[in-house]
């Protein structure tokens, strides 16, 4: 689920022309308004957690030992 302003941007749509302009507004407020750096930076994170090596880490742990590690611990040995 996205939260406007957290996780992304959310765009009312109206069928409109007007759509296109919104979403591209949106776009590149989202890639270039400094004041959203703490919503890109929050979504970098999240990212990392969905990373080839994170899943991997807590796929073994689970065949491995019935367990799975936060995602914290797996990104931790990842660096």
């Amino acid at each position: 689920m996205i939260e406007s302003g957290l996780g992304g941007r959310l765009v009312p749509l109206t069928r409109g022309d007007e759509d296109v302009a919104a979403i591209a507004e949106a776009l590149v407020a989202t890639l270039t308004d400094p004041r959203l750096d703490d919503m890109r930076a929050h979504n970098l994170r999240r990212a990392e957690e969905y990373s080839a090596d994170a899943v991997r880490r807590r796929w073994e742990d689970l065949f491995r030992d019935g367990t799975v590690r936060s995602t914290d611990e797996a990104l931790r040995e990842e660096r």
